[in-house]
């Protein structure tokens, strides 16, 4: 980094926090939300062609035996193959797309006072090359990983003659643990990202040092992260719930719905960017001079 970059950049912040950059992270819940809206359309106009004619529309679908559902699923088989193909390519290119918001985010939370369009420009346009080769690399290892524990599990639990109650509770059990993995990964994923971001590392690098910080420090890491996927997790198991039970039958628990939606999409954004906050003074500490013990890292020995 040149003397003028250095002299140009705001100050590293001592205590990173969402509270500190309500902008930014209102910009991230917005691309969120949109992306969501985008990719959720086409299936939502789809249902909602096919409700049309039931009193209550949408709250036909949570009736009692579930046949207005299975009916629904079965009217959509046609649609399938296009749809899944239209849901998989727009999420694919909203996740891609997703990085220059989560890149700001980044950049914003590590950083004190005014932040100019010409310093997260730099920082974000430096790294985008690296950081979009880290999140293709990061996808294909979720993929895989939590494809292998789906089929090698499945495979392991035949012999075991579970009946059918038991057999969806394992397998239950395993899709949540392919999850979880899935989860953590990414959670390595967002260590390389920050490295890539705050300092001058090649891709390989901020993968060799995210390892490194979980071998030296694992509790630092594994802690605050288990905490906010554990919080996310509960969020969206009630919201699953309790949007049924509420019914859609009314504009009034339509609206309730749309608000308890939104609202868990915020408290997750918030955790994500509470996450990041807490990794980015353990992978990229910053330099204050006079305090050398204060400047110590995990990732670097002293």
């Amino acid at each position: 980094m040149s003397s003028d970059d250095v002299h140009s950049s705001p100050p590293r912040a001592r205590h990173p926090g969402v509270c500190r950059r309500p902008g930014v992270v209102a910009v991230y819940f917005a691309y969120r939300t949109l992306a969501a809206w985008i990719l959720a359309g086409p299936l939502a106009l789809l249902v909602g062609g096919l409700l049309g004619h039931f009193p209550g529309n949408d709250a036909a679908l949570f009736e009692p035996g579930a046949l207005v559902l299975s009916e629904v699923a079965r009217l959509s088989t046609i649609a399938v193959a296009p749809l899944s193909f239209q849901l998989g390519t727009g999420a694919v290119l909203a996740a891609a797309l997703g990085l220059l918001p989560l890149a700001v985010l980044i950049v914003a939370l590590a950083h004190e006072g005014a932040l100019h369009a010409t310093f997260l420009a730099a920082r974000v346009g430096r790294a985008l090359g690296p950081l979009v080769l880290l999140w293709g690399i990061a996808s294909v290892t979720q993929l895989v990983v939590a494809g292998f524990l789906l089929v090698a599990g499945g495979k392991l639990l035949v012999p075991l003659g579970l009946t059918e109650q038991a057999a969806g509770i394992a397998h239950a059990v395993l899709l949540g643990l392919a999850l979880l993995v899935a989860a953590f990964i990414g959670a390595i994923h967002d260590l390389g990202r920050v490295v890539l971001l705050l300092d001058t590392s090649s891709l390989l690098d901020a993968i060799e040092r995210s390892f490194r910080l979980l071998r030296a420090a694992p509790l630092t890491i594994v802690q605050p992260w288990l905490s906010r996927v554990g919080a996310g997790a509960v969020l969206l198991g009630l919201s699953f719930w309790l949007v049924p039970y509420l019914g859609l039958a009314t504009p009034m628990s339509i609206g309730v719905s749309f608000v308890i939606h939104h609202g868990v999409l915020l408290v997750t954004v918030l955790l994500r960017a509470s996450w990041l906050a807490a990794a980015i003074p353990r992978i990229s500490p910053p330099d204050f001079r006079g305090t050398p013990e204060n400047a110590f890292s995990p990732v670097d020995p002293p």
